[in-house]
């Protein structure tokens, strides 16, 4: 098997447990960094789990087809979407194109189960499986010299975008959501007013609260220059990037911040969260900040929540009940039982045991390009060397890179919370960015 990793702060965690299954299960499975997805017309494995479907990928997707390589989905934003259904409508070409479709939640199972195309296997998401045991309990403690933090995480990419320009980031919200450009620069205005009220947020909460760390996550996608800049000169402020977010928020004593869906790995954790919002901005109201959140309207407001958090003190109380909580995890998130991972191992099991579809690898090289054929048998370091000497190389190439020290530091964290795991490991291919997760007795992808 091939599974894609689109950002290995956000999602290498998740894919490495759910290598860590299918190993189990007797299948060799590769770690592909989202930006080498090349290899896998190298490796030729049976199945290859896409991180999204959208029309950026469908070229790729029937290159894998043409090779013979079954096609399924796990994409890395589902969840609690206002937008998922135009989501959903943005895949319809490409899901007729695909194998398998595994879903966060029912709601969004339904939805891609109406337009057809592929199996749907309710699985929920992989990465939310460090949130509950047994995984929970390997998670390290990311405090620094014991001393305690909360974390302000961000989702601004729009305006300030990490790989790409802003005006390349609001073609591709016009072009996967079908929004119209006025829409979308005004979601582009409010963004840009919501990413002050967040400094202005960390900014007091320094101020206030010099005894404790203020550890600001932002998006993967997002630039940290702007934050640095405007918060270098508070000691007690760190900017982290560090792996997943589930063990921050497990060691962390609240989450801030502005309609971010983390709101939701924190109710998972038992961490507080709190929504900052100074105005209303309805372009970027996400649901999830009213149903896991409370909300700090003021400054004030923010401060004495985590007065309250702090002295350990009871925090004002999510905007929601528990068991609309609880009703919105069944339905967009699914069973938070740890078992995620496990549940997209066995759809690809269960995918493979089918007859071979009628149109899978009708040739060998349809769809592919010359230098993709030639570099088959050159292999992928050839690939490379040629896309970099035409000037084709990604921007953002080596940010969404991941070494194979950093998936054995996962399997440890694997092994430690499940012994039956002890004969899994890893190793690299010479001339391959992708990581081989796979028992000493199994080496079939």
């Amino acid at each position: 098997m091939a599974l894609l990793v689109d950002h290995p702060d956000r999602d290498l965690d998740g894919m490495v447990l759910v290598a860590a299954h299918l190993a189990s299960l007797g299948f060799s499975a590769a770690v592909v960094p989202m930006y080498e997805r090349h290899e896998v017309l190298f490796l030729r494995p049976r199945l290859v789990l896409v991180n999204y479907l959208r029309y950026a990928t469908l070229t790729f997707v029937r290159q894998c087809r043409s090779l013979g390589i079954r096609v399924a989905v796990h994409d890395t934003e589902g969840g609690l979407r206002a937008d998922m259904p135009a989501f959903v409508a943005a895949m319809r070409e490409a899901l007729c194109e695909v194998d398998l479709y595994c879903a966060w939640g029912s709601h969004q199972a339904a939805l891609v189960e109406q337009v057809g195309g592929c199996t749907v296997a309710l699985t929920g998401p992989p990465r939310y499986d460090f949130a509950a045991q047994p995984w929970r309990d390997a998670l390290p403690d990311m405090r620094r010299a014991n001393r305690e933090f909360v974390i302000v995480n961000t989702n601004f990419a729009i305006a300030n975008p990490r790989f790409d320009s802003v005006a390349s980031e609001v073609a591709e919200v016009q072009r996967v959501l079908g929004q119209d450009c006025d829409v979308v620069m005004e979601r582009l205005a409010q963004t840009r007013v919501a990413f002050e009220m967040i400094i202005d947020a960390t900014q007091a909460l320094a101020q206030a609260f010099p005894e404790i760390d203020v550890v600001l996550r932002a998006h993967p996608f997002e630039s940290d220059v702007p934050y640095r800049h405007r918060l270098e000169r508070f000691t007690n402020v760190r900017l982290e990037r560090t792996g997943s977010v589930i063990p921050w928020l497990a060691s962390a004593k609240a989450l801030v911040h502005h309609n971010c869906s983390t709101a939701v790995e924190a109710t998972l954790v038992g961490c507080p969260s709190i929504h900052v919002e100074w105005e209303p901005l309805p372009r970027l109201a996400v649901v999830s900040s009213s149903i896991f959140s409370s909300a700090a309207r003021t400054k004030n407001e923010l401060i004495a929540s985590m007065t309250a958090v702090l002295r350990s003190a009871e925090p004002p109380p999510a905007e929601a009940s528990p068991s609309v909580r609880d009703e919105a995890i069944r339905q967009f998130y699914f069973r938070q039982d740890g078992r995620c991972a496990e549940r997209v191992a066995q759809a690809i099991v269960a995918e493979l045991s089918k007859p071979l579809p009628h149109d899978l690898g009708l040739s060998s090289s349809v769809g592919l390009t010359f230098g993709q054929q030639v570099a088959r048998f050159a292999g992928p370091w050839a690939y490379r060397t040629a896309r970099t000497v035409a000037g084709r190389s990604r921007v953002g190439a080596r940010d969404k890179r991941f070494s194979r020290h950093r998936v054995d530091s996962i399997l440890d964290c694997l092994r430690s919370a499940h012994a039956a795991w002890g004969s899994v490991g890893s190793y690299r291919r010479l001339g391959f960015r992708s990581i081989q997760v796979t028992t000493a007795r199994q080496h079939v992808l």
